[in-house]
C-alpha cells in the first residue's frame, strides 16, 4: 500500500510538471497582443459621434456565470440605418476564468434570445490602430430576418484558440484544443457585436471592417 501511494503522487506530481512545461513551452515564445481600448460612440472623442443615430446603453447580463469585472452594452444606427447592437466584457489582469469561455459563445447566448443559428461564417479580421483583431461570424435569423454576429476573445498572448462549439460535450473538445495549442489563458475582453440590416455575410463584414478602427482606441 505504501509503494502504491508513493507511485500515486510520483506521476500526480510528474503530471503537474509536465502540463507546466508544456504551457511554459509555448507561451515562452508568444506574442504578446497590442493593448487596447474599446472607444464607445458616445464619447465625444469618438471618430462615430454625431454621425450615429439613437445611441441606447443596456445592462449586459451574465456576471453571475461569467465572472467579468466590468461590462457595456450599446446599441444605435449609422447612417445608412443598420441597427448596431455591441457588447463588451472585461476581466481584471490575472483573472482565472479560462474554463468560461468556450460556454460563452453566440451559439450558446443568442438562442436563448429568440436567435436561430442559421451558419457560421468562419473568422473574419478587422483592422485598428492597435492592430488587426479576428472575429468569429456567425449568421443567425430573429423574426424572420438575418442578424450578423461577429465575436472576438481577446487574450494577453496571440496563441491558438479552439474551435467554438455548441454542444456540452463539443465544448470539452475546445477545452483540450486549447490545451493542445498550449493556451490556458483567461480572455481579458470578448467583444460581441450583431449587424442587422446587411443584406449578405459578405456586406455584413465588410461594415465590420469599416466601422471597427473607429471603436479602438490604441494604450500605450
Amino acid at each position: 500500500m505504501k509503494l502504491f501511494l508513493i507511485t500515486l503522487i510520483a506521476i500526480f506530481f510528474t503530471a503537474e510538471i509536465g502540463t507546466e512545461v508544456w504551457y511554459r513551452w509555448h507561451e515562452k515564445g508568444a506574442e504578446r497582443n497590442p493593448p487596447w481600448s474599446f472607444r464607445w460612440p458616445d464619447d465625444p472623442a469618438s471618430p462615430l459621434h454625431g454621425k450615429i443615430q439613437g445611441f441606447q446603453e443596456f445592462p449586459v447580463a451574465g456576471v453571475d456565470v461569467l465572472h467579468f469585472d466590468r461590462a457595456r452594452g450599446g446599441a444605435w444606427r449609422d447612417d445608412a440605418g443598420n441597427q448596431w447592437i455591441i457588447s463588451v466584457l472585461e476581466w481584471n489582469p490575472g483573472a482565472k476564468v479560462s474554463a468560461m469561455d468556450s460556454r460563452h459563445n453566440p451559439m450558446i447566448c443568442l438562442p436563448s434570445t429568440g436567435m436561430v443559428l442559421d451558419k457560421q461564417l468562419g473568422e473574419v479580421v478587422a483592422p485598428s490602430d492597435a492592430g488587426p483583431v479576428k472575429f468569429q461570424g456567425y449568421q443567425f435569423e430573429q423574426d424572420g430576418k438575418p442578424v450578423y454576429v461577429f465575436s472576438s476573445v481577446i487574450r494577453p498572448l496571440k496563441l491558438p484558440e479552439g474551435t467554438y462549439r455548441s454542444g456540452k460535450w463539443e465544448r470539452r473538445i475546445t477545452q483540450f484544443e486549447k490545451a493542445l495549442n498550449g493556451n490556458r489563458q483567461s480572455p481579458e475582453r470578448i467583444v460581441l457585436i450583431a449587424i442587422q440590416g446587411s443584406r449578405s455575410p459578405k456586406e455584413a463584414e465588410d461594415m465590420l471592417q469599416k466601422e471597427f478602427p473607429s471603436l479602438v482606441r490604441p494604450v500605450s
